[in-house]
């Protein structure tokens, strides 16, 4: 997509656990397994998705995808 003009951006995230769930997650398989987030920008008047992002619950994610939307 290309000059899509964004009002309004809304930021939601979606909840998954991959192998296991957190409270079983072995030390060595923390990154990679256990809880999950799908970061998701919208335009909501566009209905698009600008920008999404899958990964542990952390800063580093959080603000990937909000640069990334900007």
């Amino acid at each position: 997509m290309h000059s899509l003009r964004i009002g309004r951006l809304e930021l939601d995230e979606l909840w998954a656990y991959v192998g296991c769930k957190q409270k079983n997650v072995k030390r060595k398989d923390l990154a990679v397994t256990g809880d999950q987030y799908t970061f998701i920008a919208l335009a909501s008047t566009a209905r698009a998705i600008v920008s999404y992002r899958t990964g542990k619950r952390d800063s580093d994610n959080t603000h990937e995808v909000c640069t990334r939307s900007a």
